[in-house]
Formats: structure tokens, sequence, C-alpha cells
């Protein structure tokens, strides 16, 4: 089976309007998922997205251009959080092995 002549299309729109969505989220509500402390869960899953449309070529880039700051700050914690995670594995597996 294959896919409806227009699906790229529609998909390019999906992921245009869910992005505009993850735009409203921190502009609008970022401070209250703050105070429940789901930050880094959002922050992952935008992460996740932006990685997806980028690579599958589903948002134009003037759609991402307002939010480069965010997806920059996204990017840099997500590295240094993997970063720290990696080192506390390794200083845990030092002082396991001795």
């Amino acid at each position: 089976e294959s896919y409806p002549p227009h699906f790229n299309d529609l998909v390019k729109q999906i992921c245009t309007k869910l992005l505009h969505l993850y735009a409203h989220i921190f502009h609008s509500h970022f401070s209250y998922i703050v105070a429940l402390r789901y930050d880094q869960i959002v922050n992952q899953f935008f992460k996740r997205f932006v990685f997806f449309v980028v690579e599958y070529d589903l948002v134009e880039p003037s759609e991402l251009e307002p939010l480069d700051e965010l997806i920059r700050t996204t990017l840099r914690t997500s590295n240094k959080q993997r970063k720290s995670s990696l080192e506390e594995g390794n200083e845990e597996r030092r002082s396991h092995s001795m």
C-alpha cells in the first residue's frame, strides 16, 4: 500500500503545528513546567522532536529560526547532562573495581 499523494505535505504541516505548540508552551507555560519539575522531560521531548524534524526536513528552517536560542540551549544542556551522567558512571565503575 502506498501513501496518499499529499502525505509528505500533511506530515510537514503537522510538524510545523507541533513546533508552534512547543513555542507556545515554552513562551507561556514554562514557569509552570519548572514548578512541577517537568522541565527536563519537556526539554528531552523537544530536543528529540527537533532532531527528527531536521533530519527528515519536516519543518522549514525559517520556522525554527525564532526558536534558535532555545534549541541551542536545550542541546547544550542535554550535552552537559549526558557528559555528567557518563562521568558519574565511570566514577562508579572505578569505585566498584577497587
